[in-house]
């Protein structure tokens, strides 16, 4: 075997016919980017104790590679450092680390466990996309934000818990692990990317410390959401509105929804008319509390030019007729 070292730098490892196992020098500080990549025969890598980063794509498609033991000295890991290692079965960090890079264990497919130290604050986004079976992980408390696609396509991943120090979940983190069946999420958590629990088929219910809220289907993704109450949660509108309607059909005299409805509402019924919800309109307005004179002519006239872009009549319709019936007739004030 043979290496290309500059100033403490592995740049390349230079392999020989049939190599399996390799010993790193000592006095290497850092594994340089692509140094090892594509090397398929390599069964096991020795790293010293003076390497403190291990570079992006350092160990990516080594194919063969079953086993790592990453030395104490080591505080980061770079993006891809060992991705599409497909036969890597378990790997150990070390507590020095305290960064995890972009996919950097991305399609590991036969990794089934890993434990994240407690000194790691940030983990990449899709640093696990793909471990097909990852079984269980743990997040430790010093991480903020659990990344976009990090734990996407882990089929195999039954339940995770987040810590208290997580405060946005992002898009995709935990889409299509269909194995999930719990998720326990913090009150610290104030976002919740898109489709960050899309296609979870096996998932059941979010738990929070409070409370529980079942599945429920939005536009032929599997959503679950974390707070009932807590409407300052930052998501698309489009899910949001759907949510907080849900929970206004089914607790129409529920204080705190019905506040958030009063405050939102011309927001939320041109929602409601921009996806021909007839049924929102009919609730509505068997209230004499939300639909008033200073709103009435405004939705009639949203209604109307809806209509004209391929809408029904219908809502038009249930929104006259309240107007008739509820306030008077007068000649519309599309001014307002």
């Amino acid at each position: 075997m043979s290496f290309k070292i500059e100033n403490g730098v592995l740049e390349e490892y230079i392999q020989e016919y049939g190599e399996t196992e390799v010993v790193i020098p000592d006095g290497v500080t850092k594994i340089g980017t692509y140094a090892f990549e594509d090397c398929e025969s390599l069964t096991s890598i020795t790293i010293p104790d003076s390497v403190t980063e291990i570079g992006s794509c350092a160990f990516s498609s080594c194919t063969s590679l079953k086993s790592v033991t990453i030395p104490n000295s080591v505080t980061k890991i770079g993006s891809s450092a060992f991705s599409s290692c497909t036969n890597l079965e378990s790997i150990t960090i070390p507590d020095s680390v305290t960064k995890i890079g972009s996919s950097a264990f991305s399609s590991c497919t036969n990794l089934e466990s890993i434990t994240i130290p407690d000194g790691v604050t940030e983990i990449g986004s899709s640093a696990f996309s793909g471990c097909t079976n990852l079984e269980s992980i743990t997040i430790p408390n010093g991480v903020t934000e659990i990344a976009r696609d990090v734990f996407e396509n882990c089929r195999s991943l039954k339940s995770i818990t987040i810590p208290n120090s997580v405060k946005e979940i992002g898009s995709s983190a935990f889409e299509n692990c269909t194995s999930l069946t719990n998720v326990i999420i913090p009150n610290s958590v104030t976002k919740i990317g898109w489709s960050a629990f899309a296609d979870c088929t096996s998932l059941e219910k979010v738990i929070t410390p409070d409370f529980e809220i079942k599945i429920y289907s939005y536009k032929n993704e599997q959503i679950r959401l974390v707070a009932l109450k807590d409407f300052s949660l930052k998501m698309p509108h489009e899910i949001k509105y759907d949510i907080i309607w849900r929970m206004f059909l089914q607790k129409p005299d529920d204080e705190d929804i019905f506040a958030y409805v009063k405050k939102n509402f011309i927001k939320m019924i041109k929602y409601a008319i921009d996806e021909n919800n007839v049924e929102i309109i009919r609730e509505v307005c068997k209230r004499k509390d939300l639909l008033t004179k200073r709103n009435i002519d405004k939705l009639i006239e949203y209604a109307i030019q809806h209509t004209q872009n391929g809408g029904t009549v219908e809502i038009q319709a249930i929104l006259m007729r309240y107007k008739n019936d509820n306030i008077g007739y007068s000649e519309p004030n599309f001014s307002i």
